[in-house]
């Protein structure tokens, strides 16, 4: 696995798409750093980005329906607990993980295409650990985990992220097994609220099942909000 190492930069995803350009970067190849100066999550939204693991995966396309995110989500969780087994990360749907009822972790995949043509993919993950810096507003919605050795810990996502890929092995019953369901949700589209309702389940795809009023909903892009005091 090629692994790039970088004292800063403005974002690994940035950098992972503009290697994606070029038909000969290597599938698999690791990018971290610990300091980002432009990171973002979804919608371009920006997230503090020092003191903690930021990192992104390339792949190239050979699978286009294979569910990377959720893959990601459960490559993190299985590392953290690996090297911290005092510390049982729970998945939002469908790319954050938290700890303590506290968000830790967020997933951000991307593609990177031209003329309609797939060049590859470029998973991008951000994970609060010891050293991370908190704003005190930050503090109420976000933790830390207790690990140190943030170079082991890319790589220990990497290979099981790049393994589960290489093999299409589906991420899926080990992302439901521990998904935060069951509890309250709002859900939200483009940033706009669109109903209540209970999160139920996943399926095959890893698209979220929501109850609202005894209609089953089938979503495969938005969001939901999660009140703190429900993730446990």
């Amino acid at each position: 696995m090629k692994t790039i190492y970088f004292e800063s930069i403005d974002s690994t995803n940035n950098y992972g798409k503009e290697l994606l350009k070029s038909e000969s970067f290597e599938h698999g190849t690791l990018l971290y750093t610990y300091k980002q100066t432009g990171g973002r999550g979804r919608k371009g939204r920006s997230f503090l980005s020092e003191g903690g693991l930021y990192m992104s995966v390339l792949f190239h396309p050979t699978n286009l329906s294979f569910p990377i995110t959720c893959a990601a989500a459960v490559a993190v969780r299985d590392a953290v607990k690996e090297l911290s087994p005092e510390t049982d990360l729970k998945i939002k749907w469908v790319n954050d993980l938290f700890f303590g009822g506290k968000k830790v972790c967020g997933i951000l995949t991307e593609a990177q295409t031209e003329n309609n043509s797939v060049h590859g993919f470029v998973c991008g993950i951000g994970i609060n650990t010891r050293d991370t810096h908190f704003s005190e507003e930050i503090e109420k919605i976000a933790t830390k985990i207790n690990i140190s050795d943030r170079e082991s810990l890319a790589k220990n996502i990497a290979e099981r992220l790049v393994n589960m890929y290489d093999k299409n092995q589906n991420p899926i019953p080990s992302y439901r097994s521990h998904l935060i369901l069951n509890v309250p949700v709002s859900v939200y589209k483009n940033g706009v609220f669109q109903f209540d309702g209970i999160a139920k389940d996943v399926n095959e795809n890893g698209n979220l099942l929501v109850y609202e009023n005894g209609a089953l909903h089938t979503l495969n892009s938005g969001e939901i909000s999660i009140k703190l005091q429900e993730i446990k």
